[in-house]
Order: structure tokens, then sequence, then C-alpha cells
């Protein structure tokens, strides 16, 4: 029994039956569920579900009772969270014209696998962002990747 992290695709693919990762991440939830591993989502991904409903995509009542009822912890962000966001958005950038270099992983990503790697007890993350296996593998956090 481990804590599985969820990125805000695999709820939102849960909760939409219309959702094109709706069948991979109400089978890799499931599984993970009757594994009886606990379920654990970052405060920006909070974020980015509970804007979703407010602006319609699903009820907020909806997104309420699925973490209510799998007993979903919502892991903070601190410091430490926000510097190893930081040192990940570092180490996955790019070269720009100049020599410059730009980051390939967005502050809301970077936080959510900061999260990940942090957290004392999670082991896995489920997300539909093929990117994310790469980061992952230098985090060493195993991904599952839903594909619709």
């Amino acid at each position: 029994m481990g804590v599985v992290l969820l990125d805000s695709s695999a709820v939102v693919g849960f909760l939409q039956p219309d959702d094109a990762l709706h069948d991979a991440a109400y089978a890799a939830i499931g599984r993970a569920v009757r594994a009886g591993d606990y379920l654990a989502i970052s405060a920006v991904t909070w974020t980015e579900i509970l804007t979703g409903a407010a602006l319609g995509h699903r009820e907020e009542a909806t997104v309420r009772g699925f973490v209510a009822d799998f007993g979903i912890e919502i892991a903070a962000v601190d410091a430490a969270v926000a510097e190893r966001a930081a040192r990940i958005r570092g180490r996955h950038a790019e070269r720009l014209a100049g020599g410059r270099r730009r980051s390939t992983v967005s502050p809301p990503d970077a936080l959510i696998l900061a999260t990940a790697e942090l957290h004392p007890a999670v082991d896995r993350v489920i997300g539909g962002d093929a990117r994310w296996s790469r980061i992952c593998r230098s985090l060493d956090v195993a991904f599952l990747q839903l594909r619709g």
C-alpha cells in the first residue's frame, strides 16, 4: 500500500464520462483503490479541478464529493516544494538562440511533480502528460501515463 498522486487530468478523466481519458483514469484509479493504495493530489491540482468546476466543467459538489468519498489527501505546497519545483524546471530546459535557456516544464507541473517527490509516501503519479514520464525518471518516482 502506497500513495498515488493524481494529476488533474486523472481526476477530470475519472469524473467526466465524455473525457478522452475517462476509461483509462477509471481503470487506473480503480486498480489503486482495490490494491489498498491511498490517493492524494497536490494543492495545485486542487486549484485546477476547482477552477474547472467553477467554470462549469463539472459541478463543484461532484469534485468535492470525489475527494471526500475517496479520502484523498490534499498535499500542501510549501517552501520546500516550491524550491524543488524550481530545480525541476531548471533541470528540464531547452537552449534558445543566444545561449539563454527556457524551462520545458510549467510552474504548475513542476509543483505537482515536486509534491510527488517530496511527499514521504508517494510512490507513483497518474496523469495524462507523456512528458512527465521522462521527468519522473529523473525524480525516481514511477509514472503511469493515461492514454485515451
